[in-house]
């Protein structure tokens, strides 16, 4: 019998990119291939009028197209600043020419007091429009937006992860590499905005991008790479006996796209516990027996 936690990396993988490190997915390839990440962390202040959108698209952005775009200007603008990956670099079109994706995610997180009123948040992931539609969208339009779900928070982290759209998903492009604003990709972006907040408040974004990509041939990093990545290393095809197995038994173990994110929430269940047993020793005691 297969092992259900080996069955359930997939899963693990989309439902939180941050804390799971990429696997290969197997299907549809019979050469050696290579795993990558780009990372992105940055700061920015909203609007005076307390708006922030962000959103990010599924391709690394080789030759310097950018994936990522915030929205600071105001809630009836459409005026779009672009970011790059930090480590974009590591992956130049000498190593690489074509990926497919495996996750997406992003993060946005107010940094505010909790006794700040809290303010509202439209978050989720959106498909089946490029990059150039996703800027054509101001912060009081992208309320619109049927995939969006609604949340009201004031300093938790708002968490969106890229869903896959189709078996394209699996194919290794070359626009996923290089970029094309213009392009629908087979995996959906992430996708948030915020009003409502105190003005000129400052933002964490984070976002995360896990691939599997082809080496280019006769690069000394192609070889190096190609030596440590053999065919029998283990992808998530070896727990499935096709695509469709493995989509249907993630697809009911997946969390909502969007979802808010409190860091503090176990420490606070452990800290309470702590206290009560303190406070009642005996109470302690039995909990402990339990």
């Amino acid at each position: 019998m297969l092992n259900n936690s080996k069955r359930d990396c997939y899963a693990k993988l989309l439902n939180d990119p941050f804390n799971n490190p990429p696997c290969r997915i197997g299907f549809n390839c019979m050469v050696p291939t290579a795993l990558g990440s780009c990372s992105f962390r940055s700061t920015t202040f909203c609007n005076t009028d307390g708006s922030l959108s962000v959103f990010a698209s599924p391709f690394i952005g080789i030759g310097g197209v950018s994936p990522i775009y915030l929205n600071n200007s105001g809630l009836p603008t459409t005026t779009w600043s672009a970011r790059n990956w930090d480590n974009v670099l590591q992956y130049p079109s000498t190593l690489m020419t074509e990926c497919r994706t495996i996750a997406l995610s992003l993060k946005v997180t107010p940094l505010v007091a909790m006794t700040n009123a809290p303010g509202m948040c439209f978050a989720g992931a959106v498909a089946g429009l490029s990059s150039t539609q996703l800027q054509a969208y101001s912060a009081n339009t992208a309320f619109s937006i049927a995939s969006l779900s609604s949340f009201i928070t004031n300093n938790a982290t708002m968490k969106v992860c890229g869903r896959p759209i189709d078996n394209a998903c699996y194919e290794f492009l070359v626009n996923n590499g290089t970029g094309n604003l213009s392009n629908v990709y087979p995996t959906s972006s992430p996708f948030v905005t915020f009003t409502g907040f105190p003005s000129a408040t400052l933002f964490v974004i984070e976002a995360v991008y896990h691939f599997e990509y082809i080496p280019v041939a006769n690069s000394a990093a192609a070889r190096e790479i190609n030596a440590g990545s053999p065919l029998d290393e283990e992808k998530i095809s070896d727990f499935f006996s096709s695509a469709q197995e493995a989509w249907d038994y993630t697809l009911g173990r997946l969390n909502p796209s969007a979802s808010i994110e409190l860091a503090s929430a176990g420490l606070n269940l452990y800290t309470s516990t702590r206290l009560l047993g303190g406070l009642n020793p005996r109470g302690r005691r039995q909990r402990l027996l339990q």
